[in-house]
């Protein structure tokens, strides 16, 4: 098994504590141990679900969050690349070349963060594909015209993305290496519109995500 102890060592987590992270996330309600979840909670590590009847206790309701599936993805992330990675970083990089503005940095750090948003969030193959169509139809360009802001009041939608490997995930700053998703466009666009996708999945993919014909 990989791990990337750079990234195990700055988390500053025990052996102990990240082998918890790993019980929880495979609901391994046994192996849990309750002296670790606050601070968990506190680290933004963890969620709870709602309780479905009062006799749940809070280790069946303990379940990893956005960050925490984030962490323990990134954690044992090789970097390999898969032929779903490779044809989207390909697409991806001819729409932003042709896009006024638009710009790619590194072609292999795009596809680190396309796989890593894949297997952060589940979201792949056509709704992948169907998300990034419609997020990069609303981002902004030079050639419309008009400032971000006139923009963005004509199409709510609109988002500010001219480096396409931002579009995944931004580091707010140059010492950033720690992926999260609060810092992905893409996300937050998926967040702040998901009725909006999810009607354009339903329109456009069957029940296994296959393009209806």
């Amino acid at each position: 098994m990989y791990i990337n102890l750079d990234l195990f060592y700055n988390s500053e987590l025990s052996p102990d504590q990240l082998l918890q992270l790993v019980c929880i996330k495979q609901k391994r309600l046994e192996c849990i141990n309750e002296a670790f979840l606050e601070e968990f909670e506190a680290k933004g590590l963890i969620s709870y679900v709602k309780p479905k009847n009062k006799s749940q206790n809070r280790l069946e309701l303990v379940r990893l969050s956005k960050e925490g599936e984030s962490f323990l993805n990134r954690l044992s992330f090789v970097g390999a690349e898969d032929e779903e990675t490779k044809i989207l970083a390909q697409w991806i990089i001819k729409e932003y070349k042709e896009r006024d503005g638009g710009f790619v940095k590194n072609k292999a750090e795009l596809s680190r963060r396309i796989k890593w948003f894949k297997e952060t969030t589940e979201i792949k193959g056509n709704k992948l594909a169907l998300l990034l169509r419609l997020a990069m139809r609303d981002t902004y360009s030079n050639d419309v015209g008009m400032s971000f802001n006139e923009y963005k009041k004509q199409n709510p939608r609109a988002i500010l993305s001219n480096c396409a490997e931002n579009l995944f995930w931004t580091p707010p700053n140059l010492f950033s290496r720690h992926y999260s998703l609060s810092e992905s466009a893409l996300y937050t666009y998926f967040e702040d519109n998901e009725e909006y996708v999810r009607a354009v999945w339903d329109k456009n993919l069957d029940e296994n995500g296959n393009t209806k014909k």
